[in-house]
C-alpha cells in the first residue's frame, strides 16, 4: 500500500463533509465537480468516456494532464467531436459552471479555491510536478462530499495521494481497467492505495457517475437518453456527420486503391 505523502501545497487545515444544509457554493453551481486526471494514453479514454457521458446532467468536468509550457494542446478541438458540452481552457480565477467541460493549460498547476480555478506557473523540480495529486487535493477540500476523482490512463503515480484525500471526504473514486488502459501506471498506483471504488471501462464510468448523483437527490436522469436542445442536437449530428464522412473517404480510398490494384495485374 502506498504512503499517503503531505503536500507541499496545502490547500486547508480541514477537508469538509458537505451535508444539506451547509452547501453553500457546490449547491448553487455544479452537483458534482468531476476531476479527470490523464496523462499517457489518455486522450482514447478521454474520446470514449465524453461520448458516453449525457452533455445534462448537471456535472462539472475538470480535466488536468501532463503537459509541457511548450506545448500547444488541440484536447479541446479534439473533444469537441465528442460532446456537445463547453470545452474551455482554464483561466486563473475562473469560476465553474455545470455541464461544462475545463481543460489545465499547459505549464501551469491548477487548485481550487470557493468555486473558481487558481492557476499557478508549473514547479520546475519533477519530484514535486504532481498537478493531479494537488488538484485532487484542492478538490476534496472545497467539494468534500461531491468530489469525484477519475484516474485515467497514465505511466507513474500521480493521482494515487490526492485520491487519498478525496476518499477521506466521502467523494467518490473511480480508475479505469487495465483492459482499456494503454498505460496502466497511474490506475494500478491508484488502485494500490485501496482507496478506489470502482474500476471501469471509460464507456462504463458515466453510468457510474448517474447512479452517483442520484445519491444526491439528482432525479430524471438517463444514461440512454440525451435531453438535448434542438441547437445541440444539429451540432451533435454535425459532429458525428464529420466522423462518418471521413470513415467513409477512408473506405472508398481503400477501395479504389484495391480495385486499380487488381486491374494493374489483370
Amino acid at each position: 500500500m502506498m504512503e499517503h505523502e503531505q503536500s507541499e501545497y496545502p490547500i486547508t487545515d480541514s477537508v469538509p463533509i458537505l451535508g444539506s444544509t451547509e452547501m453553500t457554493q457546490a449547491a448553487q453551481g455544479p452537483t458534482c465537480i468531476v476531476g479527470v486526471g490523464a496523462s499517457a494514453g489518455g486522450l482514447a479514454a478521454l474520446e470514449v468516456f465524453f461520448d458516453h457521458m449525457p452533455s445534462d446532467v448537471g456535472l462539472a468536468f475538470i480535466v488536468v494532464q501532463h503537459l509541457s509550457p511548450d506545448y500547444k494542446s488541440l484536447l479541446g478541438e479534439i473533444l469537441r467531436k465528442y460532446t456537445v458540452m463547453p470545452i474551455v481552457e482554464a483561466e486563473h480565477d475562473m469560476p465553474i459552471q455545470s455541464n461544462h467541460i475545463y481543460l489545465i493549460p499547459p505549464g501551469k498547476m491548477m487548485t481550487m479555491k470557493e468555486g473558481r480555478l487558481q492557476l499557478t506557473e508549473t514547479v520546475k523540480h519533477p519530484a514535486v510536478h504532481m498537478s493531479i495529486d494537488m488538484f485532487f487535493r484542492s478538490l476534496a477540500a472545497n467539494y468534500g462530499n461531491r468530489a469525484v476523482a477519475i484516474v485515467l490512463s497514465g505511466t507513474g503515480a500521480d493521482g494515487s495521494n490526492g485520491i487519498m484525500d478525496i476518499k477521506e471526504a466521502g467523494g467518490l473514486v473511480i480508475a479505469q481497467d487495465s483492459q482499456t488502459a494503454k498505460f496502466d501506471g497511474m490506475p494500478n498506483s491508484a488502485k494500490m492505495t485501496g482507496k478506489v471504488d470502482d474500476v471501469l471501462s471509460p464507456k462504463q464510468m458515466p453510468e457510474r457517475l448517474i447512479q452517483h448523483m442520484r445519491g444526491f437527490g439528482v432525479v430524471n436522469l438517463s444514461s440512454n437518453q440525451e435531453q438535448l436542445t434542438t441547437e445541440q442536437l444539429i451540432q451533435l449530428i454535425l459532429r458525428r456527420s464529420g466522423r462518418i464522412a471521413e470513415l467513409i473517404l477512408r473506405i472508398t480510398n481503400e477501395t479504389v486503391c484495391c480495385v486499380e490494384s487488381n486491374a494493374v495485374w489483370s
